[in-house]
């Protein structure tokens, strides 16, 4: 099983354990697990290109470090 997968797994019986253990409801448990994972995977990688843009020296900047 690939990481990805095992993390919506785990995700969705979190999820399940939260409703009481009812039955009927893993598809929706499923489908709730991936968009959270999705999201917080999409803002990690946001914060990964953010802090790798700013630690980018401008051109400017680089420029005046040879001068």
């Amino acid at each position: 099983m690939d990481m990805l997968h095992e993390r919506i797994a785990r995700k969705a019986y979190e999820l399940y354990e939260q409703r009481g253990w009812q039955h009927g409801h893993d598809v929706e448990n499923w489908l709730e697990a991936e968009r959270l994972i999705l999201a917080e995977m999409k803002a990690q990688i946001a914060k990964l290109t953010n802090t790798a843009r700013r630690n980018k020296p401008s051109p400017e900047r680089s420029s005046l470090k040879s001068i």
